[in-house]
């Protein structure tokens, strides 16, 4: 294992993230190959698919990522300071608080399913499309927390190469059954949402025999797992105040597709669609992220606190490498892309435009992403969730609600407000990064 005190920060982050990256580049081809044939269906799959992304599986991604960031603030602290022994105490407190969140997460949809399609518009066959997928997907809870917790943990000791397994596993499933269920057995959207039931039960049993043959220092013995209220407790105080920033940007989302399901299914699809590709590209950026967060809570963990904050700055610039490339194409191939997607033209006009707007805002939001990603890693996981109130919901919102009156503007407006709420989080987040108080957070 490295030790990420000393030496290249650039190095160090570069080593943890390529196969997270390389991981998420197979994703996103699979993902895309998904939508691909969700499209070739019609409108109404696309648009069922963009109202799911948008409120439902955002909501479950928030969830995933708020584990993550409370698992990476503590593991990695304590495998700075060699705590190694209470690392995997703290471990399975994680595993039954996870499985215990999911649970609770999905038993909620499900009870107020019908009505949270609705709120944003399904209806008809795009709501019978979006609750048969979300109902097959549901079932992923428990599966789920244990992919979840288990990448959390061996990131957190440095390694990203059993991760990148995992989810090869994850993508073979994914790219081989898609077209099985979606086109072969004729099940829709449906087949995409049992595809994903699939590889994540795969992930799961990857990660139990991977965690009880033992790994690092970890090595989860029957004796284990037990509950332990006072190391859950500690788990749950960060890992829940991260789900909170998450649920506040989901907050923003869901109203903002509120917003957007009033203008119609063509605005509905558009909107999905850049969001995807967008998602495709902060994929990348997360795993990058979460690196420079894992190495930032190691050296606060040795008290080397210059340092870690100076990788908050390599971690900005390695994403930068990244995003810049990207950005320009979706602002020069804005119509290429889209075309693979959809061929109506409304949904192109929209579409052209929001991707261009995110072409030119991206490499600035990867900025404040990334520090977001060091604050959660020093443990200051309560800080996004008041920059994200602010930028996506008091900025966010009323400008989308105002914009689209100007007869100058129209239903664009709704793009630029998501466009200038993008650039007002990093900026903020850059002025607290100059503060410096966040360095001295306490574990």
């Amino acid at each position: 294992m490295r030790e990420f005190h000393k030496g290249d920060i650039q190095s160090h982050i570069i080593h943890l993230s390529w196969p997270m990256v390389l991981a998420n580049v197979v994703q996103n081809i699979a993902s895309i190959f998904e939508l691909f044939l969700l499209g070739r269906i019609g409108l109404e799959a696309l648009a069922a698919i963009s109202i799911v992304m948008s409120s439902v599986f955002a909501l479950n991604l928030s969830v995933h990522g708020g584990l993550i960031n409370g698992a990476i603030a503590i593991i990695s602290r304590h495998a700075g300071a060699k705590k190694h022994e209470e690392i995997n105490k703290v471990l399975v407190q994680m595993f039954i608080f996870g499985a215990f969140v999911f649970g609770l997460f999905s038993l909620t949809i499900f009870i107020f399913l019908n009505p949270i399609l609705e709120f944003f518009g399904a209806k008809g066959d795009v709501l019978i499309m979006a609750s048969g997928y979300i109902k097959i997907f549901l079932l992923s809870f428990l599966p789920f927390s244990i992919y979840t917790i288990g990448m959390a943990a061996l990131r957190s000791a440095g390694d990203s190469i059993t991760p990148l397994r995992v989810i090869m596993v994850m993508m073979f499933f994914n790219i081989i059954l898609n077209p099985i269920f979606i086109v072969v057995l004729h099940m829709g959207v449906k087949g995409a949402a049992l595809s994903a039931l699939v590889m994540n039960t795969a992930a799961a049993v990857y990660y139990i025999v991977v965690l009880n043959r033992g790994i690092h220092f970890f090595r989860i013995r029957l004796s284990d797992i037990r509950i332990d209220l006072k190391l859950m407790s500690k788990y749950a105080f960060l890992a829940l105040k991260s789900i909170g920033q998450g649920f506040t940007g989901d907050l923003g989302t869901i109203a903002l597709l509120k917003i957007v399901s009033a203008y119609g299914n063509p605005m509905i699809a558009a909107y999905g669609i850049v969001g995807k590709l967008v998602y495709y590209l902060l994929m990348f950026g997360w795993p990058i992220g979460n690196s420079g967060g894992l190495i930032l809570g190691q050296n606060l963990g040795m008290n080397i606190k210059e340092r870690a904050r100076q990788t908050v700055i390599e971690t900005i610039k390695v994403f930068g490498y990244l995003s810049l490339p990207v950005s320009v194409c979706f602002f020069v191939f804005a119509r290429q892309i889209l075309q693979l997607f959809s061929s109506d033209p409304v949904v192109l006009q929209y579409g052209i435009l929001y991707l261009r707007l995110m072409g030119l805002v991206m490499p600035l939001f990867g900025a404040g992403l990334n520090i977001q990603s060091s604050f959660n890693g020093a443990g200051s996981t309560g800080t996004p969730t008041v920059v994200t109130f602010i930028s996506f919901i008091m900025i966010r919102i009323p400008l989308a609600m105002l914009l689209p009156i100007l007869p100058a503007i129209g239903r664009d407006g709704v793009f630029m407000a998501v466009a200038v709420s993008m650039a007002v989080y990093a900026l903020i987040y850059i002025a607290l990064y100059n503060r410096g108080n966040w360095i001295n957070k306490e574990i």
